[in-house]
């Protein structure tokens, strides 16, 4: 033992024993330095990106000379570099370093100064924040529209080779990049949006191409706007409801999302009014030809510099198709090209060029068609008088759901020709004239149509309908002072700040040519008056009075009467008797009908010539109130955990809830028995999914899923009423309009 000690102490092996242990100190800190050093590296971008750079001034509109300081957050514990652009490029290390605050000069003209600024930090540089200002001495002032910033690196513009606005190395080949479609034609940027006041209402990173056809040749060039978590993961949409504004648009469209919009130059209407589409999609709306693309109008910065007055629409994408029918994408399916094509791609094809005097072709043909969409589709295309169409600008739309009809029904777009886009030489752009005067082969579908007796009488009932009210010529131009007056300051602006000086000359002939689309509007009915005495040989014209009915819908032409609707007057034709259909709400039935004080008991009326006076004729529908067995399902909720179902006592008798059962599993139709409380006349009860937190409610023992059937039903399991839920948002519900049998999304539920 004392020798091993003596060894030990050995002074020679004492510093073996420290070197040693000084080397393994070395390495395992050359190792751990190592591991810090890859640590740091892989973790230094996502530092830098969790840091940002703030702008000194929060206002957007900015009337007075103003300094913009920029300064990087707390993150950043050390010295930092800032570099910025004012061009809409993407500033890197060469852009200009910030040394000292920016001055914002507010003169007389208005102008858009982006400012897209980012932090370099160890070599590493943060994502790019952007905030664009708009300075001048009456920019409070300067504004009735929408605006949008777009800034992308300038090259992706305007590259000789492989910008997306210019022509490019191709064209003798007839390819130009601007009419180039695809991922490969799709450039980085970034969109600001702000209303009138300059109020920010989204600001995120989208995809940006060129949109449209032929009028992609024109400045400024349609726009399209693409969002998707590739270029944005915080917004993979675009959320605000843009559309809201539009008094046509039911209240679902505040919980809308897109994918694609697009900022639209018109088309067609570049060179006239601007504004024909709106009118279209307007009009489409009060018809019921929905979905429809909305538009509104926007003032648009590239780069800082001023582009144009473009109209917002939201596109016919599959998902934001699918978002206004409140389906998943995979569950609508669209056709788009030619009349023909379509029919042959959807599979009807067969049945719309057949012997429609045969019933069962025309009932094979309703089977696959919603035939009064369809009659109603051609009827409004005719009467505007949109004659770049149906050879093209042609689309259709199916849903494939259960327990929906999943019959095409037809989508409106392109209306640039309307009113009479052109003048021509006597009149010889006539749709009337081209289609069923002198059909072509591929375009003759009407026509075909119309030689069945009962479809002509409809689609004769549809227009006259549609001529007495929604086209009558005081609406149309009511609706054209409205959306002009939308436009016409930024008209003027445009005038004064357009870089293409067509586009300031065509701003200076606007007011004429707004004129022009008032003169076709105010005589367009009598020319269909014409083509219908023509081609129909009316005769017998009566006016009559629809009244409407407590209880009751009444269908009539183009014409849904609902009970809180006012008087409907117009006019039709003996020669093509009316038909007046009506669909009575729970807790109602049919009593008859009034016709001049002459009582009709047919539940379907069809007004003959012994009916009518010679002045005013006056039509009434008379229900009754009615006792019931059960409640109905009057309202649901279904995207979010409290889940509700509301029944309602549409009758004149007291109804005992214990006796009815709800569920969602159409093989166990007792699953959830409903509470031992009565439902008075007119009463409503809400019921909470069974993972509510609502407390002292009642609660089934279920939640509602989209998809699913909910069904109400007697105690031996018969069906008394069910709805299938739709997709829906949060902030939605789905319910019986008026407690009648149509189904509409309302806004955020309240209890």
């Amino acid at each position: 033992m004392k020798e091993k000690l003596l060894k030990f102490s050995n002074p020679r092996n004492k510093n073996w024993w420290l070197f040693t242990g000084a080397l393994v100190i070395f390495v395992l800190a050359v190792v751990l330095f190592t591991l810090t050093e890859e640590k740091d590296a892989d973790s230094l971008q996502e530092y830098v990106k969790n840091g940002s750079v703030e702008y000194s001034v929060a206002d957007t509109f900015l009337t007075e000379d103003t300094e913009l300081a920029l300064t990087a957050d707390a993150v950043y514990s050390s010295s930092y570099d800032i570099y910025y652009t004012l061009d809409g490029s993407t500033p890197d290390l060469t852009s200009s370093l910030y040394e000292k605050p920016l001055l914002l000069e507010a003169g007389d003209t208005v102008r858009a100064v982006p400012v897209k600024a980012r932090v370099c930090y160890k070599n590493t540089l943060s994502d790019v924040v952007t905030k664009t200002y708009f300075v001048g001495k009456n920019v409070d002032q300067r504004y009735t529209t929408l605006i949008a910033s777009i800034t992308t690196d300038p090259e992706n513009l305007y590259d000789p080779v492989t910008g997306i606005m210019m022509e490019g190395p191709n064209t003798e080949y007839g390819f130009k990049n601007f009419d180039q479609r695809g991922d490969e034609w799709i450039r980085d940027a970034n969109v600001e949006m702000f209303d009138e006041t300059g109020e920010k209402i989204i600001d995120q990173k989208i995809g940006l191409g060129i949109s449209g056809g032929y009028s992609a040749n024109y400045f400024p060039k349609s726009l399209k706007l693409d969002a998707n978590e590739i270029y944005d993961k915080e917004n993979p949409k675009f959320e605000y409801p843009f559309f809201s504004t539009d008094e046509t648009v039911s209240s679902q469209s505040a919980g809308r999302k897109f994918n694609h919009l697009v900022l639209r130059n018109s088309g067609n209407d570049l060179y006239s009014t601007l504004i024909r589409w709106n009118l279209a999609s307007s009009l489409a709306k009060e018809i019921g030809l929905t979905p429809v693309m909305s538009a509104r109008p926007v003032t648009v910065y590239l780069n800082g510099e001023y582009y144009g007055l473009l109209q917002m629409q939201d596109s016919y994408s599959s998902y934001n198709l699918a978002q206004q029918l409140h389906v998943e994408k995979y569950e609508v399916e669209k056709f788009e090209s030619s009349e023909r094509e379509c029919a042959e791609a959807a599979g009807y094809a067969e049945y719309l060029y057949s012997d429609l005097n045969v019933a069962s072709n025309r009932e094979h043909l309703e089977e696959l068609v919603d035939m009064d969409n369809f009659l109603t589709y051609y009827a409004f295309q005719l009467m505007v008088n949109n004659f770049d169409w149906p050879q093209k600008n042609y689309a259709a739309y199916r849903t494939n759901q259960e327990g929906a009809d999943n019959r095409v029904r037809f989508l409106l777009f392109d209306t640039d020709y309307m009113y009479n886009l052109y003048d021509t030489p006597d009149r010889a752009q006539e749709l009337f004239g081209e289609m069923l005067v002198y059909p072509e082969n591929d375009n003759n579908a009407l026509s075909n149509v119309l030689k069945c007796p009962e479809y002509e009488t409809r689609f004769v009932n549809i227009i006259t309908s549609l001529m007495s009210n929604i086209l009558d010529p005081e609406h149309l131009l009511e609706l054209i002072d409205r959306y002009s007056q939308e436009i016409a300051a930024e008209i003027g602006y445009m005038e004064d700040e357009s870089p293409d000086a067509e586009i300031r000359g065509v701003a200076g002939n606007w007011d004429s040519e707004i004129a022009r689309l008032k003169y076709y509007a105010k005589i367009r009915n009598e020319e269909v008056s014409d083509w219908l005495d023509t081609l129909f040989e009316v005769e017998d014209l009566y006016t009559v009075t629809m009244a409407p009915s407590e209880g009751a819908d009444l269908s009539f032409g183009a014409v849904r009467l609902t009970p809180e609707d006012s008087e409907w007057n117009g006019y039709f034709f003996q020669s093509h008797p009316l038909t007046v259909t009506c669909e009575t709400y729970p807790g109602y039935e049919f009593d008859h009908w009034e016709v001049n004080h002459r009582t009709v008991t047919s539940e379907d009326l069809v007004i003959s010539p012994d009916m009518l006076l010679e002045g005013d004729n006056q039509v009434r529908l008379v229900t009754r109130r009615i006792n019931g067995e059960g409640p109905v399902i009057s309202n649901v909720s279904a995207a979010s955990v409290d889940d509700w179902i509301e029944l309602y006592n549409p009758y004149t008798n007291t109804i005992k809830l214990r006796d009815f059962y709800l569920s969602d599993n159409r093989s166990d139709p007792l699953k959830y028995r409903c509470p031992e409380t009565e439902l008075e006349p007119g009463e409503t009860l809400r019921l909470y999914g069974k993972t509510s937190p609502v407390l002292n409610h009642y609660l089934v023992n279920f939640n509602l899923k989209k998809g699913e059937v909910l069904t109400l039903s007697d105690a031996d399991g018969m069906v008394l009423d069910q709805v299938t839920i739709p997709k829906m948002s949060a902030d939605e519900s789905y319910g019986r309009y008026l407690h009648g049998n149509t189904w509409k999304f309302f806004g955020k539920p309240v209890e």
